[in-house]
């Protein structure tokens, strides 16, 4: 049964894996040699199949044998240390595509359980971002979104100094790695999220100018992310003005200054949105002009009077 089923991991249909795997872990408990020669097999496709099917297939395949019997397994088949040298090996691109695959697979069918593996593999992923092949890259990135909509709270916190020591990193692909692994923070859950973003917004603003186009790019792009994700009407309105004046601070303060006086903030402003607004506005009260400095003050009183007026209109 098991070899009909694994033999099934080889259909074109993520559908179809995705349900293999939950096929997998009740079956393979009752196993016991015969494990350790599927693994084997599963991590050889994994790593050397020809065909793409077959390889994201061998993920899902691992991911269900290792839910059968525990976390253990992993160890036990030493299969984080293989994941590890296939993401370095500089030879195949499949072996490297194979190991994205693997982790994505492995955080999505474990779930928080699966979290001090994926501390370890954060410096892997943030090599596989700057990967030269395309197909690697977008692995990463597939990888690195299931798994931010998955971990805790804690993980987010043990991640983050990581992620942001890699902004201070001389090496611009290191530094583009961190940038696009903090843009997928845009998948945590909503709590997770709330608690990260007055973290990650102000490092990604001081990234944002970087001499290297890359990682400007990068860092716009992961600012875009977070800008999707708001959930207050308002800041979401005048989204566009806000994160140019966080690219161009310079330039476009005065224009997003304006646009946070004209609004007419009804409804409550979350940690996301604040997290957005607040950097322009420390740049105008910081500002020589003693008129951006009023227009500053009367924003962050406005936003006041709304949040004071939410919390009213939420104890009634």
């Amino acid at each position: 049964m098991v070899d009909r089923l694994v033999d099934a991991l080889n259909t074109p249909s993520e559908l179809v894996q995705s349900a293999v795997a939950d096929c997998l872990p009740p079956l393979v408990q009752s196993m016991s040699d015969e494990v350790e020669y599927l693994v084997d097999k599963l991590f050889s496709t994994l790593t050397t199949g020809a065909k793409y099917a077959s390889r994201r297939g061998a993920a899902y395949g691992l991911a269900g044998v290792i839910k059968g019997r525990g976390l253990v397994a992993l160890k036990e088949y030493e299969l984080i240390e293989k994941l590890k040298e296939a993401a370095e090996d500089k030879s195949s691109f499949q072996s490297r595509q194979g190991a994205a695959f693997a982790f994505e697979t492995l955080s999505a069918t474990l779930g928080k359980v699966f979290e001090p593996y994926i501390l370890e593999t954060i410096p892997l992923l943030l090599t596989l971002f700057g990967d030269s092949n395309a197909d690697v890259r977008e692995a990463t990135q597939d990888a690195a979104r299931v798994i931010m909509s998955r971990i805790s709270g804690h993980c987010v916190k043990l991640m983050l100094p990581t992620l942001l020591g890699g902004l201070e990193e001389k090496q611009w692909r290191t530094k583009k790695g961190s940038i696009e692994l903090l843009g997928s923070m845009a998948f945590c859950a909503p709590r997770q999220l709330s608690l990260s973003l007055p973290t990650i917004i102000p490092q990604l603003t001081g990234v944002i100018n970087d001499s290297h186009a890359q990682v400007k790019s990068a860092a716009n792009t992961s600012l875009k992310r977070f800008g999707e994700v708001l959930s207050n009407p308002e800041i979401k309105a005048i989204q566009n003005t806000l994160m140019k004046a966080l690219a161009d601070p310079a330039a476009k303060t005065g224009n997003a200054l304006t646009a946070l006086l004209k609004t007419s903030f009804e409804h409550y402003l979350d940690a996301p949105s604040l997290a957005l607004v607040m950097p322009i506005i420390d740049r105008g009260l910081r500002n020589r002009s003693s008129d951006t400095k009023k227009r500053s003050v009367q924003i962050v009183g406005n936003m006041c009077v709304s949040c004071a007026g939410a919390i009213s209109s939420a104890d009634v």
